[in-house]
């Protein structure tokens, strides 16, 4: 069977680099800035809109401000930079599954979680028996209750 050709078979490393600082910029943004509304609730300061727009909030402002700084900090260090580019040369030559292989292993998956499901199912339907209605007739018969 022919194989998928790999995710960034066509982009280069550095490329890939940074497109990943920038959606870690972006998740980390909206991570500070919830971060942020909740310790300016606790501490009952204000957290103004600016320029009269309602989504843009000085807490947005402050985190989204950290993680683009902390984003262009590790691009600028070289031993981050250098990580991440061979973490990017790494990726361009896996290669993935075809969608018939990804198909047949995601069916492979539902069926085995739905044999265990209904095995533990049984278990637990013994084990409560047992616990709810011949463990306490058991005692009750062994005190002469």
């Amino acid at each position: 069977m022919e194989q998928a050709p790999s995710i960034g078979s066509k982009m280069e490393p550095k490329r890939m680099v940074g497109i990943a600082l920038f959606a870690l910029a972006i998740a980390g943004g909206m991570f500070i800035d919830r971060v942020a509304k909740a310790l300016f609730a606790a501490l009952k300061w204000n957290d103004p809109a600016l320029f009269g727009i309602d989504d843009l909030t000085l807490t947005g402002v402050i985190g989204f401000a950290i993680a683009v700084g902390v984003a262009i900090y590790l691009y600028m260090n070289a031993r981050t930079r250098e990580g991440g580019l061979e973490i990017a040369a790494e990726l361009k030559r896996v290669t993935w599954p075809s969608l018939a292989e990804t198909r047949v292993s995601t069916i492979a998956v539902i069926i085995a979680s739905l044999v265990s499901s209904l095995i533990l199912a049984f278990f637990d339907i013994v084990a409560s028996k047992v616990m709810t209605t011949w463990v306490p007739a058991a005692l009750r018969w062994a005190t002469g209750a």
